[in-house]
């Protein structure tokens, strides 16, 4: 299997990764979709598996947007913080008797102030 035509690849570092990954990663770079299974060895690389997934992944990156930095202010309104559930999955939900419990009314989710 060929190495993906992408100049700045750390080759040394692409070579040394299992060849299941790299036929993974030059499936990927010639954008094919990938299967779960293919996502899963990506996901779980681990080594030279791991250098070589990074190595592609700036590269595509570098390729695609350059060096940018952007973000995206996301605005939540949470109106309540009460749950009745009582996971402890969040940390964020309160009890409906505790002290720091509160629910903002129509008026104040749709305020400027809020």
């Amino acid at each position: 299997m060929e190495t993906p035509p992408m100049d700045a690849i750390n080759l040394t570092v692409f070579q040394a990764c299992p060849s299941e990954v790299r036929e993974i990663l030059h499936a990927a770079v010639s954008g094919a979709e990938l299967t779960f299974e293919q996502g899963l060895v990506l996901a779980t690389a681990e080594g030279s598996a791991l250098e070589a997934l990074v190595s592609v992944a700036d590269q595509l990156r570098q390729e695609t947007v350059g060096d940018a930095i952007t973000y995206v202010v996301n605005r939540n309104i949470n109106f309540t913080n009460i749950c009745f559930v009582g996971c402890s999955f969040c940390g964020f939900g309160r009890g409906p008797g505790a002290a720091d419990a509160y629910s903002l009314s129509f008026e104040e989710v749709v305020s400027s102030r809020v």
